[in-house]
């Protein structure tokens, strides 16, 4: 077999370091980013193919074997090889200066230019008004955003090789000719881009750096969507015409997720066509015109054939159904998981621990699968509370200054790092509207918000908490449970088209004791404003308990009670559990304390070098301190 030890070594990739999944640091921006990320590893190395990927920067490609390098080094030396698999060479680290953005290209295209570019279908003209230009035998495909240049892609004439501009910031290409449309086309490459405009489909982008690998991590190929989001997010037709191979496929689907099904629509490359500038050069500029009024809508609602759906079928004949992704919370395991595009429902009287317990369950989906949350969550208001909220729970550690065990600055600085990548506030009245006009925390404000995120940040869920917040949009009309309703299915779509967990949570109107009894009882799902509606629409319903809520309110015994599964064989089955609240740490433990947090930071912390000595904060959970675990003195 192959090596590749060389190839890696020369380009300053420390293959010492690899973790057991194949991760290390990256030569190329690991150096440059902040004190407490620096030695996170992010460059994955495939070390029996030579391929490496950085899942941070543009850092990826493949090095040649040990046995080429060798064999070019006797071939143009006549010496011994300077490096071998036995004692390769260890260059010194050097510190990396920042990427020095070198100068655009706009040179006019030469003849040769021209003609190879005739060669694809591509005419003068349309290369010209694409601003196309030529550099030292290669072609500047120039990303403009208004007048100025902020990226290009190199491609030479003699041979299928691309390259990118180093240091630039990621937009779609051909981001001015969509401005203001309604409808747009996205395509994979700067060459389908220039295909449709050959056949007066201007309305068309290309992504940047093409597709993901198929069923791998999205990473940072998708960089464009988000600064280029304000030239997308308002588009009403979506028309993907992605490449017809694994890649490709893959890339739609994203994609649709992105924008949401109910405004995409696809196109079917002909039968030994791959691309578009393949169409284009095969059957002419009418079949790609013909290609885009024919896209086929990808509608949520409707009607859908058996054949439509029969992929589906099989895949899931063959290898099950696909099942809820599962908290890691062990006693929840078997009986809630987050199962997209479902929304579910939590409840329970005042000070219960609803908005922990959501909070808890979330962080757990992030650290272990690495899921985004977008956050509608006004009562924590303003964002820096909430964040330090967040900080609190990933780490089970303390922020405020008079905190015991209190995180140092580089633990802060890693956690912000960690949360910043996967919770985004939600709150709409920060911002302004078109016309300068402070905007509202309406429903329409809100979900329009985490639609956005989907498609800029490829969040995996949302939070609404608590769902009274949220006030009707002016379209909702009818009684206050009407317009409850109306939302509800609003939801429902959002969660489908974009293939989302939605979560929501809500009070009870009331609360309730038993005759002779302390403590308030656990409220029913009929007694949430809306009544036996909530029942009939959540996929998941959730009570979170305190039952010694009043005769013993340093109690940390808290019960979990779920109560509606829609689909018992993929997302779990009704069951009341019992866990404890560690106030310390704002965790829930399983009755044997253990959590599906621990040594999670820890790790984080580890893998970053960071060693600050602090004491483990393992303190068993205690009811000596004379002070409710849950916060302020309840409100009864």
């Amino acid at each position: 077999m192959k090596s590749y030890n060389i190839g890696f070594e020369k380009l300053g990739i420390d293959l010492d370091k690899l973790n057991s999944t194949g991760y290390t640091t990256c030569p190329e921006c690991s150096e440059h980013r902040k004190q407490g990320n620096r030695n996170s590893k992010v460059l994955k190395v495939y070390t029996k193919t030579g391929y490496y990927d950085c899942k941070h920067c543009d850092f990826n490609g493949r090095v040649d074997s040990d046995e080429w390098i060798e064999e070019q080094h006797a071939k143009e030396t006549g010496l011994t090889p300077t490096y071998t698999k036995q004692k390769p060479i260890t260059k010194p680290k050097q510190t990396k200066e920042p990427v020095q953005i070198k100068p655009f290209h706009t040179n006019p295209l030469t003849t040769k230019a021209i003609e190879f570019l005739k060669g694809r279908g591509i005419s003068k003209e349309t290369a010209e008004a694409c601003k196309v230009a030529y550099n030292q035998g290669c072609l500047c495909f120039n990303y403009y955003k208004g007048g100025e240049i902020t990226g290009a892609k190199y491609r030479k004439l003699d041979s299928k090789f691309f390259w990118q501009h180093a240091g630039t910031k990621k937009y779609l290409y051909g981001l001015n000719d969509i401005e203001g449309q309604d409808t747009i086309v996205i395509v994979e490459g700067e060459f389908d881009k220039l295909a449709f405009y050959e056949a007066g489909i201007k309305n068309c982008v290309s992504v940047a750096q093409g597709a993901p690998n198929a069923g791998q991590d999205v990473g940072t190929k998708l960089q464009c969507l988000q600064n280029s989001i304000d030239y997308i997010k308002d588009a009403k037709r979506v028309i993907l015409a992605c490449d017809n191979d694994p890649n490709g496929n893959y890339l739609t689907d994203v994609l649709i997720e992105r924008f949401g099904a109910n405004r995409c629509a696809t196109v079917e490359m002909p039968e030994g066509c791959k691309d578009a500038n393949d169409v284009l050069l095969k059957h002419g500029a009418q079949a790609l015109r013909d290609l885009i009024e024919q896209a086929k809508d990808t509608p949520i609602d409707g009607v859908r054939t058996l054949r439509q759906v029969e992929n589906e079928m099989w895949d899931t004949y063959h290898n099950g159904y696909r099942k809820g992704v599962k908290t890691n919370i062990r006693p929840l395991d078997a009986h809630f998981s987050y199962y997209k595009p479902w929304w579910n429902l939590s409840y329970g009287i005042p000070n219960s621990g609803k908005s922990e317990f959501e909070l808890f369950k979330m962080m757990c989906m992030s650290v272990h699968y690495g899921w985004k949350w977008a956050c509608f969550v006004p009562e924590a208001y303003p964002a820096g509370d909430f964040y330090n909220d967040c900080i609190s729970k990933l780490t089970g550690r303390g922020v405020d200054i008079d905190s015991k065990n209190r995180l140092s600055e580089k633990e802060y600085a890693l956690a912000m790092d960690f949360i910043n990548e996967h919770f985004f506030f939600v709150y709409p009245q920060d911002d302004k509207d078109a016309t300068g006009k402070v905007m509202s925390n309406n429903f329409t404000n809100v979900i329009n918000k985490i639609k956005e995120l989907k498609l800029a940040k490829g969040i995996d869920g949302f939070l609404i908490d608590p769902i009274n917040q949220l006030s009707a949009s002016s379209e909702f009309g009818g009684t206050k449970d009407e317009k409850l309703e109306q939302m509800y299915g609003e939801i429902d779509i959002l969660c489908k088209t974009h293939f989302l967990s939605g979560n929501l949570v809500a009070h009870p109107r009331t609360l309730y004791k038993e005759k002779d009894q302390d403590d308030y009882r656990a409220p029913t799902p009929y007694e949430i404003a809306g009544g036996a509606m909530n029942y009939n629409k959540a996929y998941c319903i959730m009570c979170v308990h305190r039952p010694f809520n009043q005769s013993n309110k340093l109690s940390t015994l808290v019960q979990i009670d779920v109560q509606k599964v829609k689909k018992h064989k993929v997302a779990g089955s009704p069951a009341c559990i019992d866990l404890n609240f560690d106030k310390k740490r704002g965790w829930y433990l399983a009755l044997n304390g253990s959590c599906a947090l621990d040594g999670v930071f820890a790790g984080m912390c580890m893998e970053a070098g960071i060693n600050e000595n602090q004491t483990d904060f393992t303190d068993k959970i205690t009811n000596d301190d004379n002070l409710d675990p849950w916060g302020e003195p309840l409100p009864f």
